[in-house]
């Protein structure tokens, strides 16, 4: 798979799982898997020559869960992992962050406001617990969680160049206890 380099990209959710590295921790995952169609080049979005898959992984060890948490409830994620929808996030047209880690693999995030190895995919029972554990920390923070109504508009077109990020409000990586 070639790499691509740092920056900000525009892609499309095409699935989301959960799933453990295989490793000697297990490290449990969520996974949130994308077609990369645009790169931000220059405050203007540009076409990529062709669609990329890329993962989003967000970690749900003791000392992460809080945050993941805290990113699905502000994307007004639904908590059903086979069926995913959001109120407050679209979908179809993700911002996207790609940098390097320390060992120069890719490392994907979405960019949404915040105040490897190989991977084994979770059974169903896994899921199910994740989604309960979900849906209780989402009434502990009173939100309702209901499914998602689907998103409008003209997918085709990237979404406005004021809304490629790099504003003052964005959190690093290194700014996170984790």
């Amino acid at each position: 798979m070639p790499q691509m380099q740092e920056g900000a990209y525009l892609g499309s959710l095409q699935v989301m799982y959960g799933g453990e590295l295989d490793n000697e921790k297990q490290t449990p995952f969520i996974a949130l898997e994308f077609e990369v169609s645009h790169i931000a080049v220059n405050g203007e979005w540009q076409a990529l020559p062709s669609e990329r898959k890329r993962t989003v992984k967000w970690w749900v060890s003791k000392a992460a869960e809080p945050y993941t948490m805290e990113n699905l409830l502000n994307m007004g994620f639904n908590g059903d992992m086979d069926n995913p929808q959001f109120d407050n996030w679209n979908a179809e047209q993700a911002i996207l962050t790609c940098k390097y880690n320390d060992k120069g693999y890719e490392d994907w995030d979405i960019d949404l406001p915040r105040g490897g190895g190989n991977v084994e995919t979770w059974e169903q029972d896994k899921k199910k617990q994740f989604q309960a554990k979900f849906q209780s920390y989402a009434e502990t923070r009173g939100a309702k969680v209901n499914k998602a109504p689907e998103h409008e508009g003209d997918t085709d077109s990237p979404i406005s160049d004021d809304e490629i990020p790099g504003g003052e409000d964005d959190v690093s990586d290194s700014e996170l206890p984790f």
